[in-house]
């Protein structure tokens, strides 16, 4: 769900941004509300897309590019 590929084949969020917090919820024992509702938010998205959506990993406009990485 948060893998690389994962992130980058919807297109909705920024990559490195996501692999930066997926990291740091692993590693710090206490995260603020801002970074848990973030990773709740990109996974529960992730897992909607994947369940629920036939175009979770195929044409779906990479949104994050065109928002110029700041998603």
């Amino acid at each position: 769900m948060l893998s690389e590929q994962a992130i980058t084949s919807t297109g909705l969020f920024n990559t490195r941004a996501v692999a930066k917090l997926h990291h740091k919820c692993r590693t710090q024992p206490v995260s603020g509300f801002r970074d848990n509702a973030a990773f709740v938010g990109i996974l529960s998205t992730q897992l909607w897309l994947k369940n629920f959506s036939s175009r979770a990993t195929a044409d779906v406009p990479n949104l994050a590019a065109a928002a110029g990485g700041r998603a």
